[in-house]
């Protein structure tokens, strides 16, 4: 299949299911704002509660993010389905796609040494 075919199947799918592109492109946009969040502003850690506290964060930035920005572009792309309809599809689908954010950190981790993440196992510490 040559380019051309593969830009023309995709914008043939954002076509026919434009609202299912919109949760998808949103749990992408989601996934790039908390990997940004991660590596600029959320310091690594090795202490198990301070950790724990930032994957509950994360995860929660994660889903919200997902939530308003798949509702935002529904808004902008069908504005004729209702708002609470939007809304509750958004947070139920934006919290789907979050058990994948784990290993998209860790695959980043592993290439890019400059990303952390507090989904990486610790390392071991000294023996008690």
């Amino acid at each position: 299949m040559d380019t051309r075919g593969i830009v023309d199947w995709l914008l043939n799918i954002a076509e026919h299911y434009p609202d299912t592109v919109c949760l998808l492109l949103g749990s992408i946009a989601a996934f790039t704002l908390t990997a940004m969040l991660e590596r600029y502003f959320l310091p690594p850690t090795v202490d198990p509660v301070a950790l724990r506290r930032q994957q509950g964060f994360t995860f929660l930035f994660c889903w919200l993010a997902s939530g308003v920005i798949s509702s935002a572009l529904w808004t902008v792309v069908d504005p004729a389905d209702p708002l609470r309809m939007r809304l509750v599809v958004s947070f139920t689908v934006g919290i789907l796609p979050f058990p994948t954010y784990p290993i998209l950190s860790r695959l980043a981790a592993a290439h890019f040494k400059a990303f952390s993440t507090a989904w990486i196992n610790p390392p071991a510490g000294p023996p008690a």
